[in-house]
């Protein structure tokens, strides 16, 4: 399955008129079957300075995605293995 490095927009927070935040995640956003980019994606992983660079090309290339936002909510959570450790991510469900 191909895949492209992504930025998303998952959450702004919005203080006043003037003064807005925006959070975005890094992701690997994967192609649909007929090769469009696609509607799934998973947290990036980045193990290498070779990734990075490919990371930083496509980001660069294809700026913010803000299809995701527009289109679902983002919900941050927070889960707990058995060895007590907590990992969070960002959850999305498309809206209907």
């Amino acid at each position: 399955m191909q895949y492209k490095y992504a930025m998303l927009l998952v959450d702004r927070e919005k203080f006043s008129e003037d003064d807005i935040e925006d959070h975005h995640c890094l992701v690997e956003l994967y192609q649909d079957d007929d090769g469009s980019e696609g509607t799934s994606f998973c947290m990036a992983t980045v193990a290498s300075p070779t990734e990075l660079e490919h990371a930083y090309k496509d980001v660069k290339r294809d700026g913010v995605n803000t299809w995701f936002y527009e289109n679902g909510k983002f919900t941050y959570k927070v889960k707990q293995a058995p060895n007590g450790v907590s990992v969070g991510y960002w959850d999305w469900e498309r809206r209907k």
